[in-house]
């Protein structure tokens, strides 16, 4: 039974034609976004599996079972104990709250050094298991609804400011001729906004103060000499 409007749970069992025993073979394992973690597994697995859903409840409900099913690390396809349990329900206390909350406002900005270390280790990589990979509807959908209707407060709004403030992490970089001429090659004949959004724009600024008297810029007299004309 789910309460409190928590999101469903799921058990899995992953296993392939060498697997008999749900308890001793294949992977057992906890979701509450099924579609992506199965895709997730058939990315990140060397084996080709069947899956079997067991069972679908609240999230305490899956970790228990799956704490029964893999009790100990290296059972099956699993290298950790299942069920999260060694950490499940506990909390810290204020003294520890307090010096992590110091240990991370105080922390300082990584050196030269390490940013070059970064970023040599980091040169050529790309993030393949996000290349080409789309969203779907529902995951969009369900984006939307978790922003749709927040706002960042006044407060939050200014110490992000002034955490940023002085950031000079990009100052100063430049693009090479190769990396413009690729740039330069996905830009070329594409408009840079619909003619859906200009209207939306249009009707959204219509009665706007802010550039009311305010002169035109060169580009804007521009633009409209050449709606003008058309």
């Amino acid at each position: 039974m789910i309460q409190n409007g928590s999101p469903e749970c799921i058990l899995y069992w992953l296993f392939d034609d060498s697997c008999i025993c749900l308890w001793r073979h294949g992977y057992i394992g906890i979701t509450t976004n099924w579609i992506k973690r199965l895709q997730r597994h058939r990315r990140t697995m060397a084996r080709a599996f069947r899956f079997a859903i067991l069972y679908r409840g609240s999230k305490q409900e899956c970790r228990k079972l799956e704490h029964q099913l893999r009790p100990h690390r290296h059972i099956g396809w699993n290298v950790a104990p299942g069920g999260n349990l060694a950490r499940f329900g506990a909390q810290h206390s204020d003294e520890a709250k307090k010096r992590m909350s110091i240990a991370a406002t105080q922390r300082s900005p990584p050196s030269e050094e390490t940013r070059e270390r970064l970023r040599i280790a980091s040169t050529g990589r790309t993030n393949k298991g996000r290349v080409g990979q789309k969203k779907s509807e529902q995951e969009r959908a369900k984006i939307s609804r978790s922003k749709t209707g927040k706002k960042m407060s006044e407060e939050f709004c200014r110490k992000n400011a002034e955490r940023n403030l002085g950031n000079t992490h990009h100052r100063g970089h430049r693009h090479s001729e190769e990396a413009k001429q690729t740039i330069s090659a996905k830009k070329i004949g594409v408009p840079i906004h619909s003619d859906e959004f200009k209207q939306r724009r249009a009707e959204r600024w219509r009665g706007n103060t802010l550039t009311k008297g305010q002169p035109w810029s060169a580009a804007r007299r521009l633009a409209w000499l050449q709606n003008k004309e058309n």
